[in-house]
């Protein structure tokens, strides 16, 4: 419910003095809807601070949690309730206990997937034998015969990814066949005469 004004004015005194501080974005709306949720201002109150923030959820999802976790967000306070038939103003922006288990087994596994970049060209080659499997090969559309050259409308392609790869239709394209294939087979270097 406050203005950065009032921020300001309460973080200034906290700052001067040197003492920890982590600053909370929160909706004061029970339950919050997404619209209200404000998870713009992490970032803001992170810069504006040059400190730690959190998010102080009262949606009664994990979600907002979830996402303020993929935005690096320090901490998150949620509240709980035993049971969604309990009693209380606070209830229906709470989550059980199941929900805040899930929530953090799933900030968890944001803060591993954070904490662990991919650098996408080792990845691809740690995932060669993947890519065999799930990448496709070029692959006799009909029965073709001897002499032929091939056309677009020849091809189609299948997994795995052991043969010519598909990529590189083009580059077969007009190239004569020096035997039958029958429909289905995978295409090889072997069916065509000459070099590519």
């Amino acid at each position: 419910m406050s203005t950065l004004d009032e921020l300001d004015q309460a973080v200034r005194p906290i700052q001067q003095h040197g003492l920890p501080l982590l600053i909370f974005q929160c909706t004061s709306k029970y339950p919050s809807m997404p619209e209200n949720v404000g998870l713009n201002m992490l970032d803001t109150l992170r810069e504006r601070y040059n400190t730690p923030v959190g998010l102080s959820d009262h949606s009664g999802k994990i979600f907002p949690g979830l996402a303020a976790a993929a935005l690096g967000v320090d901490m998150i306070e949620v509240h709980m309730t035993l049971s969604r038939r309990m009693f209380g103003p606070d209830v229906p922006v709470s989550l059980t206990p199941e929900e805040l288990a899930q929530l953090v087994q799933g900030v968890r596994f944001i803060q591993q997937a954070i904490a662990n970049p991919v650098l996408k060209d080792e990845q691809a080659a740690s995932l060669a034998e993947m890519r065999g499997l799930f990448s496709k090969s070029l692959v006799a559309g009909r029965d073709l015969q001897a002499g032929e050259l091939l056309q677009r409308a020849d091809l189609t392609t299948r997994k795995p990814g052991t043969g010519i790869p598909a990529a590189n239709a083009a580059a077969y394209l007009g190239r004569k066949l020096q035997h039958d294939v029958a429909a289905g087979k995978f295409l090889s270097d072997d069916d065509f005469e000459g070099k590519e």
